[in-house]
Formats: C-alpha cells, sequence, structure tokens
C-alpha cells in the first residue's frame, strides 16, 4: 500500500505547474494590488509565448500582465517551471540582449537579480525573482532615458506579482 500514497502524491506535484499557470491566468490581477503610488492603475493578463532560455530550462508555460501605468512599457510575468531548480536556473543564466547587463539583486528578496540597459532606443529595467517553482519577473521601458527604466516603479511591480502569486497559494509556488 505505501507505492500507491507515493504514486498518488507524484501525480499531485506533476499538475502543480499546470495547475499554477490556470490560476494565474484565470484569476483577475486586482488594481488594488498594483502599486497606485507609482502610476500604475490596471493590468490585462494572458498567455505569453515563452522564451528560448525558458524553454532550455523546460518552462510549462508563461502568463504576463501587461500594465497600465507611467511609462510606455510595464508588464509582469510568471514563468512556471516544473521545479524549483529550473526555476533558478534560468534566473542565474539569463539571456541577455545586447547592451543590457546584470546590476545587482533585489533588496530582501532571495533568489532575485535587476538587469538594466536599453532595448530598441528605450532605457529598460528588469527585476526577477524566484518564488517555489516561477520565475516572478517585471519590467518597464522608459523613453526617458536610454540607459534604464523606471528604477522603483520595476521593484514595485515585482513586488506586487510575488504577492499576487502568494495570494493565489496554487501549486509549488505558496511553500516558498
Amino acid at each position: 500500500m505505501t507505492g500507491l500514497p507515493a504514486i498518488l502524491a507524484s501525480a499531485a506535484l506533476a499538475a502543480s505547474p499546470q495547475r499554477t499557470l490556470s490560476e494565474l491566468l484565470n484569476a483577475p490581477f486586482l488594481p488594488s494590488e498594483l502599486p497606485a503610488e507609482f502610476g500604475f492603475t490596471s493590468a490585462r493578463t494572458g498567455v505569453l509565448d515563452v522564451s528560448a532560455n525558458g524553454r532550455r530550462y523546460h518552462v510549462v508555460g508563461r502568463v504576463a500582465a501587461a500594465v497600465a501605468g507611467p511609462d510606455p512599457e510595464d508588464a509582469i510575468a510568471w514563468d512556471v517551471f516544473p521545479t524549483h531548480a529550473a526555476a533558478l536556473a534560468d534566473l542565474r543564466h539569463p539571456a541577455l540582449p545586447r547592451d543590457t547587463h546584470i546590476v545587482g539583486v533585489v533588496a530582501g528578496v532571495r533568489d532575485s537579480q535587476v538587469l538594466e540597459g536599453s532595448l530598441n532606443g528605450r532605457g529598460l529595467t528588469d527585476a526577477a525573482a524566484v518564488v517555489g517553482n516561477v520565475l516572478v519577473q517585471a519590467v518597464t521601458a522608459s523613453d526617458a532615458t536610454s540607459v534604464h527604466g523606471n528604477r522603483f516603479g520595476t521593484l514595485a511591480l515585482l513586488r506586487a506579482g510575488i504577492a499576487h502569486l502568494r495570494r493565489l497559494g496554487t501549486g509549488t509556488a505558496a511553500k516558498a
């Protein structure tokens, strides 16, 4: 009889990434979850194609929220991986666009990093963190400078993305 519980537990864990994706896609990102003090007012959630780098680490899927805010481009994304180790591998080995580099980590957020640079003539700031088996990412692109995006806004969006994931409490992400 000990074999059956182990098989059932294994099947439940295997379903967790899909369940996490489904909940992220179907749970509304409420305006009250956004950092209004930075000018973010609403978010539209949908499926986004996974990156080549994500596929390299076996990403299960990606959900993104286009955020209405002060910048030409503001967004949050959740890349769901089969394991915590796979999500960490993607974080630690990013595919960096030309003119973009790692500048540090997010204060107070374990397993995180911040990238800055330029993309298509706009300043870019990208912050990412691993929570359970999910890589949470926030990005802003600004016309104000070509060397970085909205730094404080990006960090606030990342924290909002992490809080949204934890609010859902699904899969292995809730255990982090």
